[in-house]
């Protein structure tokens, strides 16, 4: 069963993620989509992502009938502490153009005129936000404003953080992607801010912290098990 946003963009409560597919990741995407995932999630990252491959698998899909409306596409914008030299874009570049070069980039890889969910792979820093995270969600909001992406969100962000963001952005996040697994009491925290704030949850590594936990679950509020709805990595 989907979620809506605040926005009242639908998301699919899982979703299939991409992470350490490597040279698998073409194959892997068929044949979740042929298990019932109709949700992607992906990086413009090479150190741990293959987007060029999930944009190979798409193309594959479409020759079957499987077009682009028919899927949620979702990537991210990795800033240059979390990538190797094979960045995305300039790295010597001011930050909006380097949202903008990733951005273009990702739209190539995956041969889409737009995602339905760009999303900020982690703040700058550990605690609060800094100029650079500024700058990069006002750059988010502007593909926001722009049509290009659907809704915008962030990554592995702390609960003080996300706070900062929902009252300070322009366009608070429609999105929150963060591990979630019993060791850390699953997030509670930030799951409660995503609530008071009507934001998308997603959990991931919900039931190891391991690389080898890979669903990702999305939810607006939590029953049952701790996360429920919407996942990937």
């Amino acid at each position: 069963m989907p979620l809506t946003a605040y926005n009242h963009v639908p998301i699919p409560s899982f979703m299939y993620g991409t992470a350490w597919k490597k040279e698998a990741t073409t194959q892997l995407v068929q044949s979740a989509v042929a298990a019932g995932f109709t949700a992607i999630d992906t990086a413009n990252q090479l150190i741990h992502y293959q987007e060029a491959l999930v944009g190979d698998a798409l193309q594959a899909l479409a020759k079957n009938g499987i077009t682009r409306d028919r899927l949620f596409l979702q990537t991210k914008f990795t800033p240059a502490n979390g990538q190797d030299h094979r960045t995305p874009y300039d790295a010597s570049a001011d930050l909006t153009t380097q949202v903008r070069q990733s951005f273009d980039s990702s739209l190539a890889h995956l041969h889409t005129e737009y995602v339905d969910s760009y999303v900020l792979h982690g703040p700058y820093q550990r605690q609060g936000l800094g100029d650079a995270d500024w700058e990069v969600w006002t750059a988010m909001e502007g593909l926001y404003a722009s049509g290009k992406a659907k809704m915008i969100g962030i990554s592995n962000v702390a609960a003080q953080q996300l706070t900062q963001l929902c009252a300070q952005a322009k366009q608070k996040p429609m999105v929150v992607q963060n591990r979630c697994f019993a060791a850390l009491g699953w997030d509670k925290e930030v799951r409660e801010i995503c609530r008071t704030h009507d934001i998308i949850y997603q959990g991931f590594s919900l039931l190891t912290p391991s690389p080898n936990g890979q669903g990702l679950v999305s939810h607006r509020s939590s029953f049952g098990l701790p996360c429920t709805s919407g996942c990937s990595r």
